[in-house]
């Protein structure tokens, strides 16, 4: 249970940061798939600390045009599952 709260967290401030970086201009890339032994390496992170996420932050090269967004009534659902917004 203590590591699914963890795991929460973590993903929590992952968000967060995300926001407060895109705020600032810069640009951020949450990573999913990643070789901790590798990161710990380049990092030069000790064997006590473990390496549960990476979240890229840095310059954007270039920013994309905005993408169409769905309307809300496709994405969210009131009450349940099957009741549109």
């Amino acid at each position: 249970r203590k590591r699914e709260i963890r795991l929460q967290d973590l993903a929590v401030a992952n968000a967060f940061m995300t926001l407060q970086a895109v705020e600032l201009g810069l640009g951020t890339c949450w990573i999913g798939a990643y070789n901790a032994w590798k990161i710990r390496r380049l990092l030069k992170i000790p064997e006590s600390a473990e390496v549960h996420s990476v979240l890229a932050i840095g310059y954007p090269h270039y920013t994309p045009a905005a993408t169409e967004r769905k309307p809300a009534a496709e994405i969210f659902c009131s009450e349940d599952f099957n009741t549109p917004l």
